[in-house]
């Protein structure tokens, strides 16, 4: 790992964006944060934003986070780790990704 990755969450809940940023700082990461994925995917494409890595939710209003991770690549915008996804608290949907990693 580089000296600061730099970490962007997307998340439309404050306190969930508050809790992933007290626990990814103190791990070396700059950490953005921004509410809204169509903003954030704007802004990246426009080179006002750059990351290492996209931390999001699924549901967000205007771009779902499932949708979020396909559009980077799709526009051209190269962000050189994968993207990560954060699950809601629905266990079918935690099950499914537990396979994934």
């Amino acid at each position: 790992m580089k000296d600061s990755n730099t970490l962007l969450i997307i998340e439309d809940d404050l306190d969930t964006q508050e809790i992933l940023t007290a626990f990814f700082r103190p791990k070396g990461f700059t950490v953005l944060t921004m509410e809204d994925a169509s903003k954030a995917l704007e802004q990246l494409q426009s080179g006002e934003l750059s990351c290492d890595v996209i931390l999001t939710d699924l549901k967000l209003p205007n771009i779902s986070g499932m949708e979020l991770t396909k559009r980077p690549r799709e526009v051209g915008i190269d962000i050189p780790n994968a993207t990560v996804m954060v699950i809601e608290h629905n266990r079918d949907v935690i099950k499914s990704a537990d396979h994934m990693i």
